[in-house]
């Protein structure tokens, strides 16, 4: 008996939040490709053991992707062409739909959801300490208004940059720190031309500030 390929609805009130369903940017060739590999992956161990019952059934998603698959083949037409815009719809709603009661079938398990043949969401990586201190410093005159330009490494991790200078990095004094959101444009004017100015930055993000980075200096043209 042939299935009745109805809309199947996930269990509960779980929403995706571990596996990949963006399909709609995948090419005809790719979208077969990935169904066949979602399919391989339930089929055998272990997902077949933790997935034993997917909805919609691979025999459903299966024949969605023959489909598109034989329309592939067809001589480039219109007819061809509207066949398999047809075809493409139905089979990515599928595999949506499969990938909300897998994540159902086992809410948050990345390590059993690895076996799905999905691809996973990328976790992002949280840090509780500050940023290292910056590296690469480079300091070079602007030659106007007796500017200078910064420019840092960048470091991850980083909301923002702080820099100040002195003109006697051994006593000081150094200036009250200068922000910026970039490592690559920070600029201080007002300086005296023909004096060495030193120059040192330091990273900050919400759990604190870095060390000081080393001195950079240019003298002021």
């Amino acid at each position: 008996m042939r299935e009745s390929k109805q809309t199947y609805k996930p269990k509960g009130n779980q929403t995706m939040n571990e596996l990949i369903t963006g399909f709609t940017t995948l090419s005809n060739s790719e979208l077969v490709g990935k169904a066949d590999h979602i399919i391989a992956s339930l089929s055998e161990e272990p997902g077949i053991t933790y997935y034993p019952t997917p909805a919609p059934t691979l025999v459903v998603v299966k024949e969605g992707m023959d489909a598109l698959n034989a329309a592939m083949a067809l001589t480039d037409s219109k007819p061809a062409t509207e066949q398999r815009d047809s075809l493409r719809p139905p089979l990515i709603q599928n595999l949506q739909l499969l990938a909300m009661n897998l994540e159902t079938t086992t809410p948050g398990d990345r390590a059993k959801l690895a076996y799905t043949g999905y691809d996973l969401r990328k976790i992002a990586e949280h840090s509780h300490q500050p940023p290292a201190a910056p590296g690469g410093i480079n300091v070079h005159a602007t030659g106007t208004n007796g500017g200078i330009k910064i420019r840092c490494g960048a470091n991850p991790n980083t909301n923002y940059y702080q820099f100040e200078t002195t003109a006697d990095p051994v006593n000081g004094p150094w200036s009250n720190p200068l922000t910026s959101t970039s490592s690559q444009k920070m600029m201080a004017d007002g300086f005296t031309r023909g004096t060495d100015i030193y120059v040192r930055v330091r990273a900050a993000n919400t759990n604190g500030d870095s060390p000081w980075s080393e001195i950079g200096s240019t003298l002021v043209t």
